[in-house]
């Protein structure tokens, strides 16, 4: 499998395991692994219930860099709001280089979280994932973590503040004022919408995807679900769209 081989910024030791995304180093510093989103233990579950998808994501990463040497990476953003490292993990061994989010999510561990700032392994973390949800490893066992189709939307919109992966043939696309909006059904007040601002459609131009041309083409999109005229999740970069009929 392909593997994200960036150039290090930085290197530490592993000296505790926070979450199933966030390690903290010798040094005090606590990093964020970026580019994957591991399940997490729903807030509408009962206290003395178990999430085990969440227990096992973060002893998975537990047994990958628990007391390790590493190395880190950097997007465009080296730090969040609160003043972690955002950074792609590598942990050092002898025969070479262990990549930390390339091997959560290619045992079904995580899911592909892109960002704008970080973007440069999203394609090989895609490829692990597709073949992660094949085998349906870890939480691709469960209906909660199912892509989701996009029609009916009335579905979707229920996974209102949540992560979630969407699939649907495009019905029309169209642009309105600066926003371009993505619509998957003929009535586009109540259908599901992907919506993308000026910056977004700048950077789609670049990657050279005409989004006019996607109209009945079959996508994959993932990112937060909101409501607008009914359920819509914001695109801000084109790693965050796969065109399936590719």
């Amino acid at each position: 499998m392909s593997a994200c081989a960036l150039k290090p910024d930085m290197t530490g030791r592993v000296s505790a395991i926070l979450d199933a995304e966030t390690i903290s180093l010798a040094d005090g510093s606590q990093v964020r692994l970026i580019n994957m989103l591991s399940p997490r233990r729903p807030l509408w579950l009962a206290p003395e219930r178990a999430w085990p998808a969440a227990e096992y994501a973060q002893e998975t990463l537990k047994g990958l860099v628990a007391g390790a040497e590493v190395e880190l990476s950097f997007g465009q953003r080296r730090t969040d709001r609160n003043g972690q490292l955002l950074a792609q993990v590598y942990v050092l061994k002898a025969d070479g280089r262990l990549w930390v989010q390339g091997e959560m999510i290619g045992r079904g561990h995580a899911r592909v979280y892109s960002l704008r700032s970080s973007r440069a392994c999203v394609g090989d973390l895609l490829v692990r994932e597709n073949e992660a949800r094949r085998q349906r490893l870890g939480l691709w066992r469960m209906a909660f973590y199912a892509i989701r189709p996009a029609v009916p939307a009335g579905e979707i919109i229920k996974l209102r503040n949540a992560f979630a992966i969407v699939e649907g043939t495009v019905h029309a696309v169209a642009r309105v004022g600066s926003r371009t909006y993505v619509n998957f059904e003929k009535d586009w007040r109540r259908d599901f919408t992907v919506i993308l601002e000026q910056q977004a459609v700048r950077l789609f131009a670049n990657a050279e995807i005409d989004l006019a041309s996607l109209e009945g083409t079959r996508l994959r999109v993932r990112g937060w679900v909101g409501s607008f005229n009914g359920p819509m999740i914001e695109t801000t970069h084109p790693e965050q769209i796969e065109l399936l009929d590719e």
